[in-house]
């Protein structure tokens, strides 16, 4: 989602059959896609699987490393 007054950051990280949203790194959502495809039933007040996809989440995001773009002038 691009940045603009009314949203902030948002990420997704799908495991398996769950997504987790997240807004500069703070759990807005946890779905089972699966079993809700429409993300309508909001699971993230089960904190067992919570706690389990955002550690797996973190652990992830650890190994990303930024990337540097070149810039491309017009000849």
């Amino acid at each position: 989602m691009s940045a603009g007054p009314n949203n902030a950051e948002r990420q997704a990280y799908i495991e398996n059959d769950l997504k987790l949203i997240l807004s500069n790194g703070r759990p807005l959502g946890l779905y089972d896609i699966s079993s809700d495809p429409d993300e309508k039933h909001d699971i993230l007040d089960q904190v067992d699987k919570r706690a389990q996809i955002v550690e797996r989440y973190k652990a992830f995001r650890r190994t990303l490393r930024p990337v540097r773009v070149a810039e491309v002038r017009p000849n």
